[in-house]
């Protein structure tokens, strides 16, 4: 065997290991930025929980409340047509809850913000 074959040029080895050093440290860094990225938008995501858990109660509520009132509609105009009536009284109308439509689109559409006198007039529904 030749002598030569075996030994590496002391140059080669400190640019190898000044490479993988460099290359570690890159990563390390870019650990630590992704680490510290990911703390800091849960942080932020944990300041508006309490805001946006009641945005929903109050958004799934009044979804609740528009569903019952399309249901007692619907069974007033089923009822009706099974009857082969073609109005509906004054009672009936009464009987069946009011709907909900409109206070859930001024709830969910906040307002311009000239037009705005509060500052919470809307509800906002992040994912």
């Amino acid at each position: 065997m030749s002598s030569s074959a075996q030994t590496v040029s002391p140059l080669i080895l400190a640019f190898v290991a000044g490479g993988f050093t460099t290359l570690g440290v890159v990563l390390k860094i870019g650990y630590d930025s992704l680490a510290a990225r990911k703390a800091s938008k849960d942080a932020g995501l944990e300041r508006f929980a309490d805001d946006r858990r009641e945005a929903y109660e109050k958004f799934y509520e009044l979804v609740q409340r528009q569903l019952a009132a399309d249901r007692a509609l619907y069974a007033l105009l089923e009822a009706h047509h099974k009857e082969g009536k073609t109005g509906i009284t004054e009672e009936e109308k009464e009987a069946v809850p009011p709907s909900a439509m409109a206070e859930l689109i001024i709830k969910i559409m906040p307002k311009p913000e000239a037009e705005q006198s509060e500052p919470e007039q809307g509800l906002i529904l992040c994912l």
